[in-house]
């Protein structure tokens, strides 16, 4: 039997061969990585900062306000509830009134005026009145013939008037009657086109002698009327004095707090009200009365709805923006329902406000997001100062600020839109 013959072979040390080419490959991806890191250091990239746009946008919502015993219905339950609190202020003061009881003593004006016939006939007047551009009514309480025009001049006659003591409305004439002369009367009974043919003038002198002296005197109606005035007044302070109350304890607490003032909603009573009776009849200008006005009003804080504005204008908004706040002073209210505060203690009001948002470098949705994306793109491989024009175009842009690229000599965008940055003012 043939044995197997085998050849041997001496097995060469090869370790320093492969530690060569280790070496090379090492090398080789060092190279690789630091030409990939000079080629990204050295390829452009770009910053851009601009001013976005800031816009106002509108926002309203339906509040009730519940006071701590109220009785909310089941159709109204869904709106967003706010806690409101009455807030009561007292106006205890003596008020001064003026009597309005008259009494006149009055001198009528007097004087004397020429009357004009301008006719070829001669004119009959019965005693008569004559009215001056102001108004005040004279009289002459005589007969009088006026000789008609005599192809040169009008027939005049020369006759003595006296200013009447009451005028239309009951009001003494007085000194009002004083009239200078010169003054031209008409004939106010007389139609329009008749006045110019017949007509008065106070060429002689002026009207004078006309006095009024006023008398004033306490009468029965002015204790209602001053009772009137009073209420009136005392509520006008107590309103104010609400507002100055809720606006220290809106400093105090540091909150917002709210007064709902209008007519409907505020609560008045008069008391103690005293009238000096023993003035009645009396000649006095003035007198005094005093009284106790209460006055209260609905008060809430107003954060909490400004809060839920915000909430609601975030859910509504463009996605590619984001709300900067609801400013607390554009917010308004207006009274939707008022009635149910006497017996179910609570209000229905209408909040309006004003939200300012601008634009989100971080939008919250993916299309939004794409939009950004696509206005990169646009500028993508575009010259510095075309860019700076596209951008300043875009609606929601108020202001390009600055456009950095790197490397310094680079005068166009990077190619990839990937290396292009926006970031806000």
């Amino acid at each position: 039997m043939e044995h197997p013959k085998f050849s041997t072979r001496r097995i060469e040390n090869t370790h320093g061969e492969s530690s060569a080419r280790g070496k090379i490959f090492f090398i080789f991806f060092g190279v690789v990585i630091f030409l990939l890191s000079v080629w990204l250091w050295l390829a452009p990239s770009a910053k851009i900062t601009i001013k976005s746009r800031v816009s106002p946008i509108p926002v309203t919502q339906n509040f009730l306000i519940s006071m701590p015993s109220s009785e909310i219905p089941e159709d109204s339950q869904t709106l967003p509830q706010m806690s409101g609190i009455y807030v009561q202020t007292e106006v205890r003061e003596t008020e001064v009134v003026p009597a309005t009881g008259r009494r006149y003593d009055i001198t009528d004006a007097k004087g004397k005026v020429t009357l004009y016939n301008e006719t070829t006939q001669p004119k009959f007047l019965l005693p008569s009145r004559l009215e001056s551009p102001e108004g005040v009514i004279v009289r002459f309480d005589q007969e009088v013939i006026i000789p008609p025009h005599d192809g040169n001049k009008a027939g005049s006659v020369v006759i003595e008037v006296r200013a009447d003591p009451l005028d239309e409305d009951g009001d003494p004439i007085g000194d009002k009657g004083n009239l200078l002369a010169g003054t031209e009367f008409v004939f106010p009974a007389l139609r329009e086109e008749s006045r110019e043919l017949y007509y008065a003038k106070a060429n002689k002198g002026p009207l004078v002698g006309g006095s009024t002296l006023t008398h004033y005197f306490v009468r029965e109606e002015d204790k209602d009327l001053s009772q009137a005035s009073l209420f009136e007044v005392f509520k006008i302070r107590g309103v104010d004095r609400l507002r100055e109350e809720v606006t220290n304890r809106s400093n105090r607490e540091g909150k917002h707090y709210i007064l709902l003032d209008g007519s409907k909603l505020l609560r008045s009573e008069l008391k103690d009200f005293v009238f000096p009776e023993q003035l009645m009849g009396q000649e006095v200008q003035t007198f005094e009365v005093s009284g106790a006005v209460f006055v209260s009003g609905v008060v809430f804080d107003q954060t909490p709805i400004v809060d839920l504005l915000e909430e609601k204008v975030e859910q509504n908004q463009d996605a590619r923006k984001k709300l900067l706040r609801v400013d607390p002073t554009s917010v308004t209210y207006r009274v939707l329902d008022a009635e149910p505060l006497e017996t179910q203690q609570w209000v229905k009001l209408s909040v309006s406000g004003t939200g300012i948002e601008t634009l989100d470098l971080n939008p919250r949705y993916e299309w939004a997001a794409q939009w950004f994306e696509n206005l990169k793109r646009q500028i993508a491989d575009r010259n510095v100062s075309e860019v700076r024009g596209l951008l300043a175009n875009d609606p929601e842009i108020e202001e390009v600020l600055n456009i950095k690229v790197s490397p310094f000599w680079a005068t166009k965008m990077p190619r990839l839109w990937e290396r292009i940055e926006f970031e806000l003012e």
